[in-house]
């Protein structure tokens, strides 16, 4: 008889420990699914950042016009350089 009760108390840790595994799990993908998210939007606001510096670069005929001269796209390149790390 003990050893049928130590194969369910085993069979219930393993349960128990494979649902933990599951939420881990499920966790991880909710984190990285936030991170490309975030990523996608940075790459949104740069993109729309730099189409604003294009256009005001034209409305003020200056011929050279640098990156975020007119826009804060130079602050979103930093910001995206300096979240690197946790993105990949």
């Amino acid at each position: 008889m003990s050893t049928v009760a130590t194969l369910k108390r085993l069979a219930h840790i393993i349960y128990r420990a494979m649902i933990v595994a599951a939420i881990a799990a499920m966790a991880w993908h909710i984190h990285w699914l936030h991170k490309d998210q975030e990523f996608k939007q940075l790459q949104i606001d740069l993109t729309t950042a730099r189409l604003n510096n294009l256009k005001e670069c034209h409305l003020h005929d200056d011929a050279e016009c640098p990156e975020g001269k007119y826009s804060n796209s130079a602050e979103i390149i930093e910001k995206m350089k300096a979240n690197a790390g946790s993105w990949f």
